[in-house]
């Protein structure tokens, strides 16, 4: 009898069974991985199979590497870097920078003239490069010049990613050496931009170090495994308890306490659930450690997820595990300290363009009203949050309080209409200097501002959005927009990952500066304290006179083109 995960039932115990490929039939030296699992439990089974295939599988990519590089299917064979030691991550820098210079040469030889080639090699000789090239490298030499390790790993650490991928290395925060080893490949890069610039002055730089010469442990051919893997050793005691009893557990907290429970979230949970278990292998929480969250965490951040997602998975299994405590005491503790810093994203992104506006405010979304349907868009906060974080620079937890309460008349010239953000009625805010009067561009409320809020006060709403009225949960609300808008602007406008909602109060800020006006003035705009600079936030610690008219005059000076192409009302 055949069930999932190779597994087989066979004189009632359950044995793995799983066949072995073809272009590793000599190399492993045998047809079939057989091993008896020595349980009847079919669940017991599944958790050892899934153990279990995962160690085969690595040993598998173990015996398809060649020389370090690629597998027999042609495609890279993941190394093991769990081991290694900072000499070997210096020999995976060594080979980063030997690529570097070899992919300039191989582009100068070209047109490298035959009789270069001779005994005596005069950097004379050495061809220059193309216009655009050189000046990619002057403008890279400027960015890394200038840039910390800190943000060399934030914004740079993908294009270190596509160049050890060819090795195979998976580079993880999760590595005791990556900070080290990425401040290295920044090192490496700007010793690299010398040679360039060496090379387009004939100063020296002719030829290189191939990278192949690199012995690295990637290319170390590790002893072959035992004639059958042998199963790992459980880490703590069964305790029959599933992540199913957890999600119930948490359900039933959820519900005796009078909190809300979101189908969203339900499913987010199960996600998280099944990517863990199909990482870690684990099925009952017995066996849940620290490490092996670790690891998951670290699976997740080589993946590419964004750290806040990586984060929200982390606390789904910790809150998860914290319910199943209360069923039964012995249910491990992971400990805090879990989640992966993320970067501040008002101060690592850059602003939107005039063209990135076009490209955005074209979308249907503005230009026809026609939403697209995802739970994370928020129905109309999809059309309403692009266009005030642009028109007025706020952020989306300031746009998303928004309520009929705070678009009102300033109470000292009821001829200007403001957005009042404010920390009254429970609203919350990131600094007190945050709070100020905002005067309303014109533009919006002939596209329907106003209706918002008569429909709001018509149904007693708090908050203009439906999203907050249905959820009233900030940061959900926040967060899903924001992982909206992040797969928007990729998916439909087709912009870079270097742009982000904030890009918007961004490029407000830019705008503002290059009005005629003082910089307190435009310090109230954005929202900054008045004792700093316009980049530096701080806390109000009195109350400012507000110069609404004047602050009014500039959020109507300011040029949008693309509002008149927007449809009016829904």
């Amino acid at each position: 009898m055949s069930v999932a995960n190779h597994l087989i039932l066979r004189g009632g115990v359950y044995h793995y069974h799983r066949r072995v490929p073809l272009d590793l039939v000599k190399a492993f030296g045998k047809k079939l991985v057989r091993q008896s699992l020595q349980t009847s439990d079919k669940r017991t089974a599944r958790e050892l199979a899934v153990a279990l295939d995962r160690q085969v599988d690595s040993e598998f990519e173990r015996l398809r590497l060649r020389g370090g590089r690629a597998s027999e299917n042609g495609s890279v064979a993941s190394v093991l870097t769990i081991h290694w030691t900072w000499s070997d991550w210096k020999a995976v820098v060594e080979w980063f920078e030997r690529t570097l210079a070899e992919e300039d040469w191989q582009e100068r030889l070209k047109n490298l003239p035959g009789s270069a080639l001779g005994p005596e090699r005069d950097p004379a000789h050495i061809p220059w490069r193309e216009d655009a090239a050189v000046r990619r490298h002057l403008d890279r030499a400027r960015l890394l010049n200038s840039i910390t390790v800190e943000g060399y790993i934030a914004t740079e650490r993908n294009y270190v990613q596509a160049y050890v991928g060819r090795l195979g290395v998976q580079l993880t925060s999760a590595t005791p050496s990556f900070t080290r080893f990425m401040a290295e490949c920044l090192a490496a890069e700007l010793r690299y931009l010398k040679l360039f610039k060496d090379r387009e002055g004939r100063k020296g730089g002719f030829g290189n170090h191939h990278p192949d010469d690199v012995d690295g442990p990637w290319r170390i051919d590790r002893p072959a495994a035992a004639s059958s893997p042998s199963l790992p050793a459980p880490v703590g005691s069964p305790l029959n308890l599933t992540w199913d009893d957890a999600m119930q557990a948490w359900t039933q907290e959820r519900t005796k306490t009078k909190r809300a429970i979101h189908k969203n979230y339900l499913t987010e949970m199960r996600a998280a659930i099944a990517q863990f278990k199909d990482h870690s292998g684990i099925l009952d929480l017995g066996h849940v450690t620290r490490e092996a969250v670790i690891a998951f965490r670290a699976h997740l951040d080589a993946g590419h997820l964004q750290r806040p997602s990586i984060n929200k998975k982390i606390l789904i299994l910790s809150s998860l595990l914290g319910a199943a405590s209360l069923i039964n005491a012995r249910v491990p503790n992971i400990g805090d300290g879990l989640l992966l810093t993320v970067a501040t994203a008002e101060s690592t992104r850059h602003p939107y363009t005039h063209e990135h506006l076009d490209r955005i405010f074209a979308h249907p979304i503005f230009t026809e009203r026609k939403f697209i349907t995802s739970a994370k868009a928020g129905q109309e906060i999809q059309f309403w949050f692009p266009l005030i974080a642009c028109c007025h620079g706020m952020i989306p937890t300031e746009i998303a309080q928004l309520g009929p309460d705070t678009v009102i008349p300033h109470p000292e010239d009821a001829d200007i209409l403001c957005f009042e953000v404010t920390n009254a009625n429970g609203r919350t805010m990131k600094t007190l200097a945050r709070k100020r009067w905002m005067p309303i561009r014109k533009d919006l409320i002939g596209l329907g501002l106003l209706d918002l809020v008569s429909k709001a006060k018509a149904k007693s709403r708090r908050f203009l959005w439906s999203a907050m009225e249905s959820d009233a949960d900030l940061d959900r609300v926040c967060g899903n927009f924001s992982s909206f808008w992040s797969s928007f602007q990729s998916d439909e406008i087709g912009l870079e990952d270097e742009v982000t909602f904030y890009s918007f109060r961004h490029f407000f800020q830019d705008q503002i500066g290059r009005l005629t006006a003082s910089q307190d003035l435009k310090k109230m705009l954005m929202g900054h304290a008045e004792s700093g600079m316009t980049g530096v936030y701080g806390e109000k610690r009195r109350a400012r006179v507000v110069p609404i008219r004047e602050l009014d005059d500039m959020i109507q000076r300011m040029e949008w083109p693309f509002l008149s192409r927007l449809v009016s009302r829904p």
